[in-house]
């Protein structure tokens, strides 16, 4: 440790290498730590599974009818089942008349026993969260009347904290018997989801062949499958593989931009090791054997890891803040993301590897030395082969790094330029359960009537938010397989999709109409983005709202000239007066918050990239000056027998050339395989988009010239006086 204090300069040096670059790591960490890897608070959360449903073409579905779960739940022997389906209620105290809008989940009777949820108080039935009964209830919750849209129910119990539900992204505060709403259910069974718990001796594989349904399957989405934080938070029904493939990527980067780091760190410790090599070539005179100075060189640079995990922990700390910065605060999911344990044990293990693999590197290195080194004299030296390809391997994984960036790059400016095939500007939406549609058309009527209001539409779904399947059948009996939603005939014209034909009556868009050409139909809408802004269209089918069932969840479409802010104030305002919560917002938040993840990567991945590229560059620059140092005997013999000034600067150029050759053809090989894994992540952007390649080629050929100049510039004032000083 005295050796440390003594050399500040180096200790800084690594502190900041080791500490900028995890810090980075561990931001991204972070966030996959807060949507992935917390578990439920319930025991043994390893042993929950979900079930979901393949269909005939290959797509797993997750919303299951309500008959095949209880097929499931009587037939299985490996797992136990239960049903939950989330929904958002309107929750009014009947004493103090407080509303509120509130997370709910439909759960069936053994709901709490299958996840291992006790209940705090009180039995299973209506059950409220802590968290509600302490801001509603004053604290005393069970045998209290809670209005749920209208019909009043009892509480009879509140769950244990700190349980809020499947979805730790979505908290529920309320938890309603699911058997209560089948018998009422007009349009037959909801779909609903499931959860199990594996039996004692059971695995997934055994539960899934259990399932009586050949369509079932209890499935993880990868080899670690818990249930965590509920992960189809980022894996939608059928995009496992995906979300797969982005956490395989987001861990590569994470550990190029680890391995860049540590071959800087080896680079300044092999600088250190020479500048030392006259004390350690004593050392060994005196006895020292290598496993000596191995030993010396590890326990010198070790503690070097602590100060670094601790930077990189703040950064983490203060980077994760800013992680939902351009999400709208209404579309922010409550996920915590402040580091935990698992990051703090995460920082603190990969800077101890990072400084860990830097030191064995140098502790190898210095047991190589001999008395020999005594005779040295400055300037004798070769920089070390393995220092030139570390250095070569740093441009190489800073280019592999730089190229992903710029993919992702490409895909965010996509995602911010793709036209969705509808407007969203100054459009609000607002989300109503339960009220009739008599009901809905008043409430229309009054919000037409606001300043500003050029259409209101009612609306099943909309744009972006979670779409229905439905299976129709023609008229030749074939089904028709599509997404179908039920509309108002100012639905179109709101949001500014032309239709060629009528749009009172049955509509269908241009996907559905070059699938099934012979559909006798009202109208035919230009195809639009509605699932997600990187999804093609798909057929859709748009059906009159009178024809639609009784609606549990409906949404109200507002177009407005005015300020959408000042808009929804009054839109809210008339809302309250039906006594439906607030709940009035941008359509243009719900586009923002698509284009969000694509934004948020390529801006980690730039920084990654940026941060692994100046790394580079600066060992590079070590090299370079380490060379021009060692071979300063041999460039004054050359300047002593006639050798130009620009003809060493070539000399020394020609040397971080081939540095630069051979890290940018390793780089391009470890690319290509990186880029094809990252294809299907990608949109509006190719793999192999020529551009990016290009660019990514010339910042890394200006960065590497850069570093080289200054070098070069030193090996120009070499003169043959170098020699007698050398004397």
């Amino acid at each position: 440790m005295r050796r440390l204090f003594r050399a500040p300069g180096f200790a800084l040096v690594v502190i900041l290498t080791i500490g900028l670059v995890v810090g980075v790591d561990a931001t991204i960490f972070t966030a996959l730590n807060a949507v992935l890897l917390r578990e439920l608070p319930v025991p043994e959360p390893e042993r929950l599974v979900r079930v979901a449903a393949i269909t005939p073409r290959g797509e797993t579905r997750e919303d299951l009818p309500y008959g095949d779960f209880v097929a499931l739940r009587d037939a299985s022997t490996q797992v136990s089942l239960a049903a939950f389906s989330r929904t958002q209620v309107t929750a009014v105290d009947p004493v103090t008349r407080r509303v509120e809008s509130i997370g709910a989940e439909r759960v069936s009777d053994d709901f709490f026993d299958v996840l291992g949820a006790p209940l705090a108080r009180g039995t299973r039935g209506v059950v409220v969260s802590r968290e509600l009964e302490l801001r509603m209830f004053a604290g005393d919750a069970p045998g209290r009347a809670i209005q749920i849209h209208g019909r009043t129910e009892t509480i009879t119990g509140v769950a244990k904290e700190p349980f809020r539900g499947t979805n730790l992204a979505a908290p529920a505060d309320l938890w309603l018997p699911l058997e209560r709403v089948i018998p009422s259910a007009v349009e037959g069974p909801p779909n609903v989801r499931i959860i199990g718990r594996l039996r004692p001796g059971a695995t997934v594989w055994t539960a899934a062949a259990s399932l009586p349904l050949s369509k079932a399957a209890a499935r993880p989405p990868h080899s670690r499958w818990r249930i965590g934080s509920e992960r189809a938070m980022l894996i939608q029904p059928g995009a496992p593989r995906a979300v797969a493939i982005a956490l395989a990527i987001a861990i590569a980067l994470m550990t190029l931009a680890a391995l860049v780091a540590a071959a800087n760190v080896i680079g300044v410790l092999f600088a250190r090791i020479a500048m030392r090599r006259r004390d350690l070539a004593i050392r060994v005179a005196l006895g020292a054997t290598p496993r000596t100075l191995m030993r010396e060189i590890l326990l010198e640079t070790m503690p070097l890891a602590i100060p670094a995990a601790l930077l990189a922990y703040a950064i983490a700390a203060i980077g994760s803040r800013f992680f939902f910065a351009g999400l709208p605060l209404q579309t922010r999911p409550p996920i915590d993301l402040a580091p935990d344990a698992r990051v703090a044990l995460f920082t603190l293990a990969l800077s101890a590897a990072a400084v860990f693999c830097a030191a064995l590197a140098g502790a190898l290195y210095a047991r190589r030395t001999t008395p020999k080194g005594l005779a040295a004299r400055g300037g004798s030296q070769r920089t070390p082969a393995l220092l030139r390809w570390i250095v070569a391997a740093q441009l190489a994984l800073s280019i592999v790094v730089l190229i992903v960036a710029g993919l992702l790059v490409q895909t965010a400016r996509a995602y911010h330029s793709v036209d969705p095939g509808f407007e969203y500007a100054r459009q609000l939406r607002a989300a109503v359960e339960n009220v009739p549609l008599p009901r809905l058309r008043e409430l229309a009527a009054r919000l037409r009537a606001i300043d500003g209001t050029t259409h209101v539409a009612i609306a099943r779904n909309t744009p972006l938010s979670r779409q229905s399947h439905q299976t129709f059948r023609g008229v030749d009996g074939e089904p028709i397989d599509a997404l179908a939603t039920y509309v108002d005939g100012d639905f179109f014209a709101l949001l500014g999709i032309p239709v060629q034909g009528s749009t009172r009556g049955v509509v269908i868009n241009e996907a559905m109409r070059a699938r099934r050409p012979d559909l006798t139909v009202t109208g035919i809408a230009r195809d639009a983005r509605f699932s997600a802004l990187a999804d093609e269209p798909e057929p859709f089918v748009f059906l009159p709202i009178e024809q639609a069932p009784p609606l549990a969840n409906a949404f109200l479409l507002i177009r407005t000239t005015r300020d959408p802010a000042a808009a929804a104030r009054d839109v809210n305002a008339v809302l309250t007066t039906f006594g439906i919560p607030p709940a009035a917002h941008r359509l243009e938040d719900s586009v923002n918050a698509d284009r969000w993840l694509s934004g948020i990567a390529s801006i980690i991945a730039g920084a990654l990239a940026a941060l692994t590229l100046l790394l580079a560059a600066i060992g590079l620059f070590g090299v370079i000056s380490a060379s021009v140092t060692h071979r300063s005997r041999e460039l004054a013999i050359r300047a002593a027998h006639g050798a130009t000034r620009a003809s060493l600067a070539r000399l020394i150029a020609a040397s971080g050339a081939r540095l630069l050759v051979s890290g940018v053809l390793a780089g391009a090989v470890l690319a290509i395989p990186a880029a094809s894994a990252l294809a299907s992540l990608l949109f509006g952007v190719h793999a192999f988009d020529a551009p990016t390649w290009i660019a990514v080629a010339i910042v890394v050929t200006c960065t590497v010239a850069a570093a080289i100049a200054l070098p070069a510039r030193r090996a120009m004032a070499v003169t043959p006086s170098e020699l007698l000083r050398e004397s």
